[in-house]
């Protein structure tokens, strides 16, 4: 099969399709670090943002060949679900401050026993 698919691939290459024959040779074999592919120093995960940035780079890399499609497609996998739980914390640091924000309602309202607020009460004097 080897021998067969060299022949495929030389025959891409002659007819100027060399995509094609790229895309034989990560299936006949795979990339040197199929199972690795390093993310530059630079490119933090910490926010959905940053996750967004580092899976346009997997996208651009792999539309220029530096790495193989089988390669970004695991990485941008692995980018969404990273961008799943990043999601997830911001939308519990979220709910976690609309609980502080009806504490801190809560807690005025009671202050007075009123509902009412103060420029809508009458004056000892009114009443």
């Amino acid at each position: 099969m080897l021998g067969r698919a060299t022949d495929v691939i030389s025959d891409e290459l002659d007819n100027g399709n060399p995509t094609v024959a790229q895309w034989l040779v990560d299936r006949v074999r795979p990339p040197a670090r199929s199972d690795f592919v390093q993310l530059a120093d630079r490119n933090k995960l910490s926010s959905i943002e940053d996750i967004l940035v580092a899976s346009e780079r997997t996208t651009n890399a792999a539309s220029r060949g530096e790495i193989s499609l089988q390669q970004a497609r695991l990485l941008q996998d692995v980018l969404g679900r990273h961008a799943q739980l990043k999601g997830l914390e911001e939308l519990s640091a979220l709910r976690a401050e609309v609980e502080e924000m009806r504490r801190t309602d809560r807690t005025t309202a009671a202050i007075d026993k009123s509902l009412l607020p103060k420029w809508g009460r009458l004056s000892e004097e009114q009443k």
